[in-house]
């Protein structure tokens, strides 16, 4: 997850409405992973696959990045904020077979399974982000203003750190519950 901050400030008044809704733009990307044998496409994901923090090797990943900004305007010492905005982008990583890789039916079935079920995984992470910027936007929707500015602003960042870390914590024990996937079938039986 990264965060991101955009201020866009200003003394006078501002044309146009706030959104209700955060930008969101979602991308699923894949890797190609070779082999002849199972064992080999195993050792493939190994080596092929996205790191994640550390270092360590996953078969999948969906990172996720928060931008906010806002304007405000401040009249009669009073900071009311205007516009505030929340964009979200996910980047979803999966893994796919090469062109050569040959299975039977059976293994090819085992592939589908272990796929689809990787795929909901790494869905319900990118449902973590899209639920973190949608908190956000409602914390920054319900903020009306303040007597200092500068202090606006801290307030602001907090909140949006607040909802960031919660859904950073939700995601990390939801990886540990689920023993990343695998207690819900993200499990290659080779």
């Amino acid at each position: 997850m990264i965060r991101h901050l955009l201020v866009l400030l200003t003394l006078t008044g501002l044309a146009g409405t706030s959104t209700a809704a955060p930008e969101i733009q979602s991308e699923t990307r894949y890797y190609t992973v070779q082999g002849k044998t199972p064992q080999a496409i195993r050792q493939s994901i190994e080596t092929r696959g996205p790191r994640g923090d550390g270092g360590r090797r996953f078969h999948a990943s969906t990172r996720w990045s928060v931008e906010w900004g806002y304007r405000w305007t401040e009249s009669n010492r009073r900071c009311k904020l205007r516009q505030p905005q929340v964009n979200l982008k996910v980047d979803m990583l999966l893994p796919k077979l090469g062109e050569k890789v040959s299975l039977s039916a059976a293994r090819h079935a085992e592939w589908g399974i272990y796929a689809k079920a990787l795929q909901r995984h790494e869905e319900q992470h990118r449902d973590y982000a899209v639920a973190a910027a949608n908190e956000l936007e409602r914390e920054l929707q319900a903020i009306d203003g303040w007597h200092d500015c500068q202090r606006l602003e801290q307030m602001i960042n907090q909140r949006a750190d607040d909802v960031l870390d919660k859904y950073s914590k939700l995601e990390q024990e939801f990886d540990r519950r689920t023993n990343h996937g695998a207690k819900d079938g993200v499990v290659l039986p080779w």
